[in-house]
């Protein structure tokens, strides 16, 4: 596929060299959007399916208490993991193509590696120079030596795979995403439920989870070696000085951005742990309950996550590209189709939970299956706002993602203190879904007055999911009458943006053998 290079590059104004067309160019076959995306649904269907599986197994074979400990390690992944890199890998996805075009990409890469390492480094030997502090803080109880250097040695593979993933999501290669997605989650699954049949121990599922993270990095390591080779080649010398002064301050509002995303995320559990009972094993237990009713939103989270990552360098490209507009129909029209998605998730969720916590948990998770509507809710609203983050990317004004994730962290901490030691679970998750609202509100409300409006119609539909507060059945009712009038006016999605849909939903059909019913319903 050839790459066509503008005279005149649109980051020359950040004092870097304009591309011309005496630079050197190779080819390299990436992934559209529409590609990438129908791959993704097919393969992460399975994926999310999986992961499903694997947690309903997890509060099957684990007691509540160590229930709660495994929900505390991963929640410590999840901030820890970004939170020791700097927030260097979350730069890749903005700034590989920028790098790329200009044959400087290894240059860039080979810093991001030596700050991301030297980051790493350094927590892990705090966390290890204080095994019994930090198990004490992060576990919730006081663990072993091995257990620690099991969670640090963890960390590594973990960083190292996000790594890898930033940079492939970045170089446009979302099916090689995909599969190590896919290879993560069965051998993470395969390894932790037959560890699960024969022990209860969660220090295996912490093993399992390390291995699983290095195998999923194999299709990674080979897609660098074939797809991706020629971007690595031909490499010309790259200024440091001026790369760090456009890559430090983005990276560092990643990083902080990061950093209070992943505190809003985990800062409900933790305050549970230590406001909702004064005993670490109830504290626990009450942690596992909050966690089961977490594991169908967290499919929400996690399906968004992938979701950016892989929209985010395509924003990019044509940003760089300079055009701005289409960047802003893009988004407007993306975040109709998420919001149309991820409330069907949330329905169909609801509809399967009683049947599933009755018959496969014994109905020993109650209060997980009472919290559960507010909990799709928080990560559907939550994985709009974090998608209309990235047009703030684009823009490179990460500062106003900080101050939003800052605002609504205040907020989450101060609701969670007032409610958790009144309502326990149900006063985490209302006091984590209205402070999720208030992000997103803001979010849209910041777009407006930069003169970017999202549309009433996008509006009227990011206001509907919340009906699932009031009942599944109320909710069902909605949707359907959203497809109807969907389908029959332009009120809702204009003809260009169903044609959009058409585009992501027919290669699905295809796949699955039903050819025969596109887009009759959309005209």
């Amino acid at each position: 596929m050839s790459i066509v290079i503008n005279t005149v590059a649109p980051g020359s104004s950040h004092g870097e060299a304009p591309i011309t067309n005496d630079v050197l160019k190779q080819d390299m076959i990436t992934d559209t959007i529409a590609a990438g995306l129908s791959f993704m649904l097919l393969t992460n269907v399975l994926q999310r399916g999986i992961g499903f599986l694997r947690n309903i197994a997890f509060c099957h074979f684990l007691s509540q208490q160590d229930l709660g400990i495994w929900a505390l390690a991963s929640g410590f992944f999840v901030l820890a993991a970004p939170l020791s890199v700097l927030g260097l890998p979350g730069s890749i996805g903005r700034f590989t193509e920028f790098y790329r075009t200009r044959n400087q990409l290894t240059g860039y890469l080979r810093w991001m590696v030596l700050g991301s390492s030297t980051g790493v480094l350094v927590f892990s030997a705090l966390l290890l120079a204080n095994p019994t502090w930090s198990s004490e803080y992060i576990l919730g109880d006081k663990q072993s030596r091995g257990t620690v250097f099991l969670l640090t040695a963890t960390l590594l593979t973990v960083v190292v795979f996000n790594f890898m993933t930033e940079l492939l999501s970045g170089l446009r290669q979302n099916r090689v995403v995909s599969r190590m997605q896919m290879v993560n989650s069965l051998s993470f699954t395969a390894l932790s439920v037959a560890w699960l049949m024969f022990s209860s121990d969660w220090r295996g599922v912490l093993l399992a989870f390390a291995i699983a993270s290095v195998l999923g990095m194999i299709p990674g390591l080979h897609g660098l070696r074939t797809t991706c080779r020629v971007a690595f080649i031909n490499q010309a010398p790259i200024q440091t000085q001026r790369m760090w002064l456009r890559v430090i301050p983005f990276a560092a509002s990643v990083w902080l951005m990061n950093l209070l995303g992943n505190l809003f995320d985990v800062v409900d559990r933790y305050m549970l742990l230590y406001l909702a009972s004064s005993d670490s094993m109830t504290g626990t237990a009450i942690v596992g309950q909050y966690h089961s009713g977490r594991i169908l939103p967290v499919l929400i989270t996690s399906l968004s996550m992938m979701l950016n990552g892989m929209i985010l360098p395509h924003l990019c490209a044509d940003w760089e590209a300079g055009k701005f507009e289409a960047v802003r129909t893009r988004v407007r029209s993306t975040l109709k189709l998420l919001t149309l998605f991820f409330w069907a998730l949330s329905i169909g969720g609801m509809v399967v939970a009683p049947i599933l916590f009755q018959s496969l948990l014994d109905g020993r998770y109650a209060e997980g299956l009472s919290i559960m509507p507010l909990g799709l809710i928080h990560c559907t609203y939550s994985a709009l706002a974090a998608f209309l983050f990235s047009y703030f990317l684009c823009e490179e004004k990460g500062n106003l993602v900080t101050k939003l994730m800052a605002g609504g962290l205040i907020l989450n901490i101060s609701l969670n203190y007032a409610m958790v030691p009144r309502w326990s679970v149900f006063g985490a998750m209302l006091a984590t879904s209205i402070a999720g609202v208030v992000i997103l509100a803001m979010t849209i409300g910041i777009l407006y007055r930069r003169g970017f409006k999202i549309g009433f119609p996008a509006l009227i539909l990011c206001i509907l999911p919340a009906s699932l507060a009031l009942s599944t059945s109320l909710s069902m009712c909605l949707f359907a009458a959203t497809l109807v009038t969907i389908s029959r006016s332009n009120l809702l999605l204009d003809p260009e943006e169903k044609d959009s849909l058409n585009e992501h939903i027919n290669p699905v059909l295809k796949r699955l053998g039903l050819s025969g019913s596109e887009s009759c319903f959309w005209r």
